[in-house]
């Protein structure tokens, strides 16, 4: 008898721990020449890439990330080709590249509030 149990209890399937993503689900389904044409919203963006969605927002506005497609007000899509190819950068570049451009975008964003700072205390004294 414990046999038989036993041999239920392989055969049973495993229960899957990580469902496949939206994405990689859309990807897979369309033919190659049209899945670089797919639009891929912010959600599919952040799972495919690994970066938390004001991640990709942060990066679009330093210009280290592909731009979105507007398709309305509150509406932004990216090409899947342009976020294949960044992933390929990310993948190809050195990791020293990589340091170098997060400290010259500190440096940038910590320059921009200095003026800022600058230009906010000029016009109180104004």
């Amino acid at each position: 008898m414990p046999s038989t149990l036993h041999t239920m209890q392989a055969a049973a399937p495993a229960p899957s721990s990580a469902a496949p993503s939206t994405a990689a689900a859309f990807a897979n389904a369309l033919p190659a020449d049209l899945a670089e044409l797919a639009l891929l919203d912010i959600k599919a963006v952040s799972a495919l890439v690994g970066l938390k969605s004001s991640a990709i927002f942060g990066r679009v506005r330093a210009g280290t990330f592909p731009e979105p497609v507007r398709m309305g007000a509150r509406c932004t899509r990216w090409p899947a080709r342009r976020v294949r190819e960044w992933l390929q950068a990310q993948i190809e570049a050195p990791q020293q590249e990589t340091a170098q451009q997060r400290q010259q975008a500190r440096a940038t964003k910590a320059s921009s509030a200095a003026q800022a700072k600058r230009q906010a205390g000029a016009q109180a004294a104004a």
